[in-house]
């Protein structure tokens, strides 16, 4: 959805056990498909495409088992804060810079002083509750990104930080 209207030179799609049985869920494949101008790369576990191999298509089948990785690297975006949480802490916010280490716990990131900076939205909470369950646990923090946000009542903008967080397996 957020391509939508949007082209790239190269684009890589990971499709995992995709099933295409509704007209959304073509419309959305078609969507990333034709984002690309000069290369399409499709990386999927499903014969989806099988049928439509022909001399301009490189179709591979990889039949490697790729060991579980350790480490997982998870960026957050907009949706995996609660942006309301940020109001109030724009001077706060605004002294933090790129790479630098959060503590989290239990939904929450702060610095080493204590302070929180922080909060992940519902969906980012079910979200590591998931990886959770395959066994990987948040190792460490740091600050990603640093922005503005304006929600629609809102008369000024709020400093919103957007966080990386390093997932081991335990």
């Amino acid at each position: 959805h957020k391509s939508k209207g949007r082209e790239f030179d190269t684009v890589y799609m990971l499709l995992d056990d995709i099933q295409v049985n509704t007209d959304e869920q073509y419309r959305k494949l078609y969507v990333g498909i034709t984002r690309a101008k000069r290369n399409l790369f499709i990386h999927c576990n499903t014969p989806i495409f099988t049928s439509l191999i022909d001399k301009n298509i490189d179709y591979k089948k990889d039949t490697n088992l790729y060991k579980v990785p350790d480490e997982i690297t998870l960026a957050l975006t907009m949706h995996d804060v609660f942006l309301d949480y940020f109001k109030g802490k724009k001077k706060l916010i605004l002294s933090l810079h790129s790479g630098q280490p959060l503590r989290y716990d239990n939904g929450f990131f702060g610095l080493d002083s204590g302070e929180k900076v922080a909060c992940i939205s519902k969906q980012a909470r079910e979200t590591l509750e998931s990886w959770a369950d395959k066994g990987y646990l948040v190792y460490s923090a740091k600050v990603d990104f640093i922005l503005a946000w304006k929600g629609k009542e809102d008369t000024e903008e709020t400093a919103v930080l957007l966080p990386k967080l390093l997932l081991k397996k335990s």
